[in-house]
Parts: C-alpha cells; structure tokens; sequence
C-alpha cells in the first residue's frame, strides 16, 4: 500500500516503489514456488535497495531544506 500511494503521490523517484512493488512480486514467488528459494532473498535485497534509495532522497531533501533556512 506504502509503494502505491507514494508512486501516485510522486514524492520519490519513481524507481523506489517500483523496486517495492517487484520485491513483494519476487518474494512471493520465491516463498510459494518449490525450488526458487533464492528469490526471496532476492526479493529482499530488491527492497533494501529502493529503501536506501528512498532514504537517500529525503535525506537530501532534508539537507536542501536546512541549506535554504540557514542562508535565509
């Protein structure tokens, strides 16, 4: 629901919810399909990486912010 909502909002690029969405798609074929163990853990690392790459984007953001409230 997370990945849906920010993709329709566009808060972050739009790679992030996508890499969400495929993860789940991923690890649930690697739970449920005999002989695709590797995919949930696949699945997992897909997730880390949109969750740092979301991380990144409002950390940056954050530090945008704090640049223009100090040189105001």
């Amino acid at each position: 629901m997370f990945a849906v909502g920010s993709w329709i909002a566009n808060k972050l690029p739009q790679w992030v919810p996508a890499f969400w969405i495929l993860s789940t798609i991923v690890g649930i074929c690697g739970y449920f399909v005999p002989g695709l163990n590797l995919f949930f853990v696949i699945s997992g690392v897909i997730f880390g990486i949109g969750f740092a790459g979301a991380g990144i984007k409002v950390w940056s953001a954050k530090s945008e912010q704090l640049r223009r409230e100090i040189s105001a």
